[in-house]
């Protein structure tokens, strides 16, 4: 009697658990199924609703009572706006369903950037292609809608052009934004004939101790600070820019150019080309080379008893 009694007591409760179970797994698809398009809330500065377009409205509703292995097999077929609903419906639901969307808007969103960027070098569409990804992944998976996050659903290739050409703009009167576009000023313009001349005397080895050498011999004698000051009102009479260069490239060992964006050069400081760099050191050099000169020539006259 007692197996009797308790085998069909345990086979009900089983039968119960699925019968839950079946109940649980209908319930949910059948939401799935019948669940709405979920409507925008913002409105227009006019005070008018944001609406989708009839085909992502379509296609939102079509691709809801998907299951999330089809979602994963073709989100690649989704209109950008649909993929953004989606991100933002999965963002607290499913974790790796939503990180797979996102990869997707990433992607899309910077092939839409490279795109729409004319006229920039390529250092300069991944430095925009990349803010402006931050940026549209932020809103997607913002967890509070604004205008510029449901704007997403309604035109999503729009925003996305607008905040790169905005970005572009922000980069004309910066450094980053002339890389490989510099307008040489007056004083580094050559005349043409004389950059076609050649002289065989300019392509001969200097054995001469450069400025630098001398300017350096010169800190080490008793005359060392009346050269160096001599030295320093002449190129600052020339150019601001020329001591603070010198100094630079000789006392703190910064080459003049280097193709490595990391390495501090004296063409980056001040925003000049390779050429535009050396030719301001050549400058630099003759000056130094002219002073010093004079310098100790006229010491050593002094030192003859000779009067000027």
């Amino acid at each position: 009697m007692f197996w009797g009694y308790r085998v069909p007591r345990f086979t009900k409760t089983i039968e119960k658990v699925s019968a839950t179970s079946a109940i649980r797994r209908i319930t949910y698809n059948m939401s799935n199924f019948f669940q709405s398009v979920r409507p925008l809330t913002m409105t227009t500065e006019d005070g008018k609703p944001y609406t989708r377009s009839p085909e992502v409205e379509k296609q939102i509703a079509e691709t809801l009572h998907w299951s999330d292995a089809n979602l994963r097999g073709k989100h690649k077929s989704f209109l950008n706006e649909t993929l953004v609903y989606h991100v933002r419906r999965f963002r607290e639901r499913d974790e790796h369903l939503c990180g797979v969307l996102l990869h997707e808007l990433a992607q899309r969103t910077t092939r839409t950037v490279k795109a729409a960027m004319h006229g920039v070098d390529r250092l300069g569409k991944a430095d925009i292609a990349m803010q402006v990804e931050v940026e549209v992944l932020e809103l997607a998976i913002a967890p509070e809608p604004s205008r510029k996050s449901e704007f997403l659903e309604i035109a999503f290739t729009q925003a996305v052009k607008r905040r790169a050409l905005n970005l572009r703009e922000q980069l004309k009167g910066t450094v980053q934004g002339h890389r490989g576009r510099y307008k040489p000023k007056p004083w580094v313009d050559l005349d043409e004939h004389e950059k076609e001349r050649r002289r065989p005397l300019e392509f001969a080895p200097d054995c001469r101790n450069g400025p630098e050498s001398a300017l350096a011999a010169f800190q080490d004698e008793q005359f060392r600070a009346q050269a160096y000051e001599i030295v320093r009102r002449a190129l600052e009479g020339h150019d601001d820019r020329l001591m603070l260069g010198f100094r630079l490239h000789v006392v703190d060992r910064w080459p003049l150019w280097s193709a490595d964006p990391k390495v501090p050069t004296v063409a980056r400081h001040f925003a000049l080309t390779r050429g535009q760099a050396k030719y301001l050191f050549e400058k630099t050099r003759k000056i130094i080379d002219e002073v010093l000169s004079a310098y100790v020539a006229d010491k050593r006259m002094t030192a003859a008893g000779v009067q000027k």
